[in-house]
C-alpha cells in the first residue's frame, strides 16, 4: 500500500510539473475563444478567461492559470477570436504572388564578341531587385525597358533586397553581341505560382492558407505586392518515401478569372480574401487554440484525391513555445487509407487544418525528409 500510496504521488507531482510548465510557456497576445477555454483541462492546473476588465469590448481580456483552483501560476493578456467559429479549409488553393521587384532565378553569362562573359558585381540567385539607377523596377517590363534603354554611359547602381536586407551594388554590363544592348546575364521574373491548402476562411472571407511562407531559392520569405487566387485541382500524387518527399500535383483553373487575393506571405502562412462570388465550403469548425493540444489522437482535413475527408493522424508532441514557430507539433500519420494513396504528409499539403476534439488547433506544415509518415505542425495562435 505504501508503495502503491508513494507512485501515486509521484504521478500527481508528474502531472502537475507537466501542467505548470506548459501553462508558464504561454505568451501573452495569444488569440482564444471562449470555446478554446472552457475545453482547456490541464488535471490539477485550471485555467479561467476573464473577459470583465478594461477593453473587455475590443476583444481583450485575461486568461490566468491556478494549481488546485487556488494557487496562482501565471495571469497573460489575451485576445478574444472575433470569430468563435470559423469555415474549415483543407481544400486546395492555386496562388499567384506579385513579387516586390523583380527576383533573379538565375544569373548567367553575356554572349559578347569575346565570347560567354560573366558580369562583374554582387547579383545573386534569388536576390529582388528593387531599382536601377534609382529607377524603381515593379516588374520584367520596368526591367526589360530600363536595359534597353541604358546606353553606358553611367554606372549602373542597383539596389538589392537579399533576405530582408536593403543595400546597392555597382554592375558592369555587358554588350550583346546579338542585340547590340547592354545586358546583366540575369533571368528574372516577377510573380511564383503555387499549390497549397487552405486552412480556414473567417466570416469576413479572410483566409488562411500554407501554414508557412512562400521563399525563393535562398529560402527567404519572397517580399510582395499582392496576389492573385484561382480555383485549383489535383490531378495527381507523388507518394512520398525516405529521402524523397511526396508531392500533390495540382493545376490552376480558369486563370483570367481569380476568386481572391494575396495581401501578405509570412512565415506563418499566406493570407489573402476570397471575393464575394467566390464558392467556399460552407463546413463551421470551432476555433482551437495551443491550450488545447495534447499528445494523442487527432485527425487532418485535407483533399489528396480530389476530395477533401478527414484522416487519422496522432500527436506525438506538443511543443511548449512562448514564441512563434511554423514547427509547434510533431505528428505521425496513422490513416492507412491516407498511407495508401500518399505514403504520408507530402507537399501540397501544407495547411491542411489540424483537428482535436473538435476545434480546429493547427495546421500541417512540414514533412519528415526520412520519415513520409511523420511532420510537424503549428499552433492556430501563430496563424489565426
Amino acid at each position: 500500500m505504501a508503495v502503491a500510496a508513494l507512485a501515486l504521488c509521484i504521478y500527481a507531482a508528474l502531472y502537475c510539473a507537466v501542467g505548470v510548465r506548459f501553462a508558464v510557456s504561454i505568451p501573452d497576445g495569444i488569440v482564444v475563444s471562449p470555446q478554446a477555454v472552457g475545453s482547456a483541462s490541464y488535471g490539477a492546473v485550471s485555467c479561467k478567461l476573464d473577459m470583465s476588465g478594461q477593453g473587455a469590448e475590443e476583444g481583450r481580456g485575461k486568461l490566468s492559470f491556478k494549481l488546485f483552483g487556488v494557487i496562482p501560476i501565471k495571469t497573460i493578456d489575451i485576445l478574444c477570436a472575433k470569430d468563435r467559429q470559423v469555415r474549415i479549409g483543407g481544400f486546395p488553393v492555386g496562388l499567384t504572388l506579385d513579387v516586390d521587384g523583380v527576383l533573379v532565378e538565375e544569373v548567367g553569362n553575356v554572349a559578347t564578341s569575346a565570347g560567354n562573359v560573366a558580369i562583374a558585381g554582387n547579383i545573386e540567385k534569388g536576390d529582388i531587385i528593387l531599382s536601377l539607377n534609382d529607377t524603381k523596377i515593379s516588374n520584367v517590363e520596368d526591367f526589360t525597358s530600363f536595359m534597353d534603354s541604358y546606353d553606358g554611359e553611367e554606372k549602373l547602381y542597383v539596389t538589392l533586397n537579399r533576405g530582408g536586407r536593403i543595400f546597392k551594388t555597382c554592375v558592369s554590363p555587358l554588350i550583346e553581341e546579338l542585340s547590340g544592348k547592354y545586358k546583366l546575364g540575369l533571368w528574372v521574373k516577377d510573380n511564383v505560382s503555387g499549390v497549397g491548402t487552405a486552412s480556414f476562411v473567417r466570416a469576413d472571407n479572410t483566409f488562411a492558407c500554407l501554414g508557412h511562407g512562400i521563399t525563393g531559392s535562398n529560402d527567404c520569405i519572397l517580399p510582395i505586392s499582392g496576389g492573385q487566387v484561382y480555383n485549383c485541382d489535383i490531378v495527381g500524387v507523388n507518394r512520398g518515401v525516405k529521402g524523397t518527399p511526396g508531392e500533390l500535383k495540382g493545376v490552376l483553373k480558369d486563370t483570367d478569372n481569380p476568386i481572391g487575393e494575396i495581401y501578405k506571405n509570412t512565415d506563418y502562412g499566406v493570407y489573402g480574401k476570397y471575393f464575394s462570388n467566390a464558392k467556399i465550403p460552407e463546413n463551421y469548425y470551432q476555433i482551437g487554440s495551443r491550450i488545447n493540444v495534447r499528445n494523442g489522437k487527432a485527425k487532418i482535413y485535407t483533399s489528396v484525391d480530389g476530395v477533401a475527408d478527414f484522416y487519422d493522424i496522432e500527436i506525438i508532441r506538443a511543443i511548449p513555445q512562448s514564441e512563434r514557430s511554423d514547427r509547434s507539433m510533431v505528428v505521425r500519420v496513422t490513416d492507412k487509407r491516407l498511407l495508401g494513396l500518399t505514403g504520408g504528409i507530402v507537399r501540397g499539403m501544407s495547411g491542411s487544418p489540424i483537428i482535436q476534439n473538435d476545434m480546429i488547433v493547427g495546421a500541417i506544415t512540414h514533412v519528415f525528409v526520412n520519415d513520409p509518415t511523420k511532420g510537424y505542425g503549428l499552433y492556430l495562435d501563430w496563424m489565426y
